[in-house]
């Protein structure tokens, strides 16, 4: 159950809570189930996840981008529907994501939650700080501090980046953009692990600095997450320069790429 305390602005307090009942009480799939709430009593009553929260099991998926990609696959798949109707969560963070059965991950906590077509938007003055600070965009992306009149929804597709990161190193929060400094970047701490280099292509297209660098949505980054899943699954792996190729026999020798020296056969030679 979750009582909501009235701040000095009680229109924008209201506001809050009808928005983060309107979202639940649709019965969404990958949400937390509203199972009754009153507004003028301030309160409302979702179900009771006992697993607790990703924060509690980011171990779980440490050094395991393919578990970690699989667990991830149904929040971002969550968030994309949300996104299709222009609704922005705002709060993505590991304490806000629940552990279903069957280790689903259920998005909850909706209470910076946009909603289009509304009247003035919550934390709407210049000046106030959106979501979890360690997880929100920079300044960059809000114009330097001056707030911007539309929700873009890569705002959330930053959030869900650094989620991402913390699922596969274990570690509760990422300073910044900084998932490619040597202490930070996957492929460092994970090197014998080809895929995490498919991990650094989702951080370097969502846990960027400058917002336009971000994917446009959360269905911009389901359709990258689905097809790293398939390539684990059918044994693949990026193909990039700079990528180790492992050996699919030993599991331990390097593929190398060589250029033939042979000389091609002239016209006078024949060629069987």
């Amino acid at each position: 159950m979750k009582e909501f305390k009235l701040r000095d602005d009680e229109e924008q307090s209201l506001r809050q809570l009808q928005q983060e009942i309107e979202v639940l009480q649709q019965n969404r799939a990958g949400l937390s189930k509203l199972l009754g709430a009153n507004i003028n009593e301030r309160w409302m009553v979702t179900e009771y996840l006992s697993n607790g929260t990703l924060e509690d099991h980011l171990s779980e998926y440490r050094g395991s981008p393919a578990l970690a990609l699989k667990a991830f696959r149904s929040v971002v798949n969550t968030v994309a529907e949300l996104h299709k109707e222009g609704i922005v969560h705002r709060d993505i963070k590991p304490a806000s994501i629940f552990i279903g059965k069957d280790h689903e991950l259920i998005l909850g906590d909706f209470g910076l939650v946009f909603v289009p077509n509304r009247p003035p938007r919550i934390t709407a003055y210049q000046g106030e700080t959106v979501g979890a600070g360690d997880f929100i965009p920079p300044p960059t992306w809000r114009g330097m501090g001056v707030r911007p009149d539309n929700v873009n929804t890569n705002f959330d597709v930053y959030m869900l980046g650094k989620d991402l990161w913390c699922m596969v190193t274990g570690k509760p929060k990422l300073g910044r953009e900084y998932w490619d400094e040597p202490v930070n970047d996957v492929t460092k701490l994970f090197p014998s692990d080809p895929h995490m280099y498919m991990i650094n292509v989702i951080l370097e297209h969502s846990v960027v600095e400058r917002q336009e660098k971000c994917f446009s949505s959360a269905d911009d980054l389901l359709l990258v997450v689905n097809t790293n899943l398939e390539s684990i699954r059918e044994g693949g792996q990026l193909l990039n320069d700079g990528i180790p190729k492992i050996c699919h026999v030993c599991g331990v020798g390097r593929y190398a790429r060589q250029t033939l020296t042979k000389d091609a056969p002239t016209c006078s030679e024949s060629v069987t």
